[in-house]
Formats: structure tokens, C-alpha cells, sequence
């Protein structure tokens, strides 16, 4: 009979729905938080960052440094949440201790150029030295612009090639072309790098490509060279203007030859292209 009462007094307490297990234990809990940080940091670290922002989010109470200091990037580029590089910075500092260099590397990035700390170079390029030395290959792009801002070429390229030659995502390595095709001043290895961000999916790289074909200077004026990359930047993009703009200079300079078929041609797709 007790045995029949515990069980009705069970059957009553749960509504008659069997009863959930028992919850997770600490070291349960533990693995489960352990496995779910593992799983935002590979997706921060895969290059998808808006996917990863809600998960670094609701981990955030963890404490864990390698949360933090990917939060602190989501917020510095707007990464599934909207841009706030203030917040971004005091992330970075609760997570100078982030062992994958992302705190030290942002805490560089801040005091290069003076977000929520004053701007001190000789203190961004201390930092981002020891996130590079970290494993932080993210880095050596910051470090090959400082380089670039101060004049010393040589070395802006060699950590250019380093950020291009790192297993970082396309985009990554496609601006760290598009800076080593805007730094080389010979010809063959611009247009290489030029070339090699905007296959990599780099927009910027077209519009050089364009310019540099268009109006010359390191290579040879080729407007054929330059609409062919218009018209990518067109597709990819569908932003006209550029293809308009060249197949503009490209009737003009047939009108001046007196070729007024291959002329009219161009200038009506310069028409077409800012309608």
C-alpha cells in the first residue's frame, strides 16, 4: 500500500509525465561548457563570424579569454552585432590573457590608432609583435600597414607575405595580396598580387586592376585589360560606374583615332553603365 501512495503522490506531482533525469552533475556541466566553447572558437575561427557571435554571446558568463577576446572582435567589425570598437576594447582588455593572441592583438590594433586608449605606436607594434609571436597570424597584416605608414617597404612586404602565406580565411589572405600588389613597384609582381586578391574575392584589387590599366604609370595603358576588369567588378558587384567610366575614356580615345563604330560602341555601354 505505501509503495502504491508514493507512486500516485509522484503521478500527481509531475502531472502524470515521467519524470526528467536527474540534472547534469559540475563535472557534466564542465565537458558541456567546455564542448560549447570549443564550438564557437572553431566557428570564429573558420571565418564565419556572424554565425559565431550568438554563441560567443551566451558564453560570455564563462569567463573564458578566448570567448572574450572573440566577442571583442565581433564588436570591432560588426560581426552579427552592430559595430562598437569602444566595447570592442574593453574586451580586449579583460583578455590580454587569450593564449591564441586575439586580446594581445587587439589591445595593438586599439593603441595603433587611439580607440578607447591613446594612440601610442611604439606600444601597437610591441603588441602586435608578441600576437604574432603568439600564432596570431591575423597580425602580421596590422604589422605590414604600420610598416607601410612609416615608410619602411621592405618590411611592410616581408609581414604582407607572411599574412598571405598564413592559413587564415580567403578574405584575409586576399587583402594581404591586394597590400603586396599596391607595395611592389615592379610591374609583373603588382599585377601578380593585384590579380591573386581579386581571384581570392578582394573587390579593391579590381578598381587597382582598373586604374592601373586605364590611366598607366608601373604598366602600360591596356583598355581592353582595363574594361575586362570593369566588367568583373560590374558582375561581381553590380556596380556599373567603373565599366561606364572606362568604356567612356576607351570611346574617347577612339573618337580622337577616328574610329566611330568601335567608338559609338563603347560609349554606349558607358551609357548603359550609369542609367
Amino acid at each position: 500500500m505505501f509503495k502504491k501512495v508514493v507512486c500516485l503522490s509522484a503521478c500527481l506531482l509531475t502531472g502524470g509525465v515521467v519524470l526528467a533525469a536527474p540534472a547534469a552533475s559540475p563535472a557534466q556541466a564542465v565537458q558541456k561548457d567546455t564542448a560549447a566553447i570549443d564550438g564557437a572558437i572553431k566557428l570564429f575561427d573558420s571565418g564565419d563570424r556572424e554565425g559565431a557571435f550568438l554563441l560567443l554571446k551566451t558564453l560570455e558568463n564563462t569567463g573564458d579569454v578566448r570567448i572574450l577576446s572573440r566577442l571583442g572582435w565581433c564588436y570591432y567589425s560588426g560581426n552579427g552585432v552592430e559595430e562598437n570598437r569602444e566595447s570592442a576594447c574593453q574586451y580586449f582588455k579583460r583578455s590580454v590573457d587569450d593564449p591564441d593572441g586575439f586580446g594581445v592583438y587587439g589591445m595593438g590594433v586599439c593603441h595603433q590608432l587611439g580607440i578607447g586608449v591613446e594612440e601610442d605606436l611604439a606600444k601597437a607594434e610591441e603588441l602586435l609583435k608578441k600576437a604574432l609571436a603568439m600564432g596570431n597570424l591575423y597580425a602580421a597584416g596590422d604589422l605590414a600597414i604600420y610598416y607601410a605608414n612609416i615608410g619602411n617597404v621592405a618590411e611592410a612586404i616581408r609581414y604582407g607575405e607572411m599574412g598571405y602565406n598564413g592559413q587564415l580565411p580567403p578574405h584575409w589572405r586576399a587583402f594581404s595580396a591586394y597590400m603586396l600588389g599596391c607595395l611592389n613597384n615592379a610591374p609583373e609582381q603588382k599585377i601578380y598580387w593585384l590579380e591573386e586578391s581579386a581571384n581570392l574575392g578582394y573587390h579593391g584589387a579590381l578598381l587597382e586592376l582598373i586604374r592601373l590599366y586605364n590611366i598607366g604609370g608601373p604598366v602600360e595603358v591596356n583598355m581592353p585589360k582595363a574594361l575586362e576588369y570593369a566588367k568583373k567588378f560590374a558582375e561581381r558587384t553590380g556596380d556599373k560606374v567603373p565599366y561606364a567610366g572606362v568604356s567612356y575614356d576607351w570611346a574617347i580615345e577612339k573618337m580622337f583615332l577616328e574610329d566611330w563604330e568601335t567608338a559609338r560602341k563603347y560609349m554606349l555601354f558607358a551609357y548603359k553603365g550609369i542609367r
